[in-house]
């Protein structure tokens, strides 16, 4: 038989174990509680990463139009651009006196002013020009 110290001792730890097992369920519901915030904190979040993305992947396509529209008109304006179209006709007047020096002179004639950089006269033509129409204003 079990003695009463025993017997104290026995009902001692089994209510010490169920004070025990009482205080485990309560953090285990606190747990479980805590658990489903975070799943609902991260829905929310993966939520908001989905529109995020979509965001991202909207402004990326916008970024994308309107590099490919900006690449196209500069391209486009390369191609006309008037300092090209000078330079191109200054190497093709060069590279044609190079092959017939003697019309030289008759390709600076036909070439406008503004073009003739190697041209001595084209100063004194230039004023000469404003000179004349100064006259004609007053």
């Amino acid at each position: 038989m079990i003695n009463k110290q025993e017997y104290n001792e026995l009902r001692f730890k089994y209510l010490q174990s169920e004070n025990t097992n009482a205080e485990i369920t309560k953090k285990i519901i606190e747990l479980e509680e805590c658990l489903q915030q975070l799943f609902a904190e991260n829905q929310v979040l993966k939520n908001q990463d989905k529109t995020n993305k979509s965001r991202i992947n909207s402004l990326e396509s916008e970024l994308q139009q309107t590099l490919n529209k900006s690449k196209s008109k500069y391209h486009s304006n390369i191609s006309r651009s008037p300092s090209l179209s000078k330079s191109n006709h200054n190497q093709k007047r060069s590279i044609h006196c190079i092959i017939n020096p003697s019309k030289r002179k008759s390709v600076e004639k036909t070439t406008p002013i503004r073009l003739r950089k190697n041209s001595q006269d084209s100063v004194t033509e230039s004023s000469f020009r404003r000179k004349s129409n100064s006259k004609r204003t007053e």
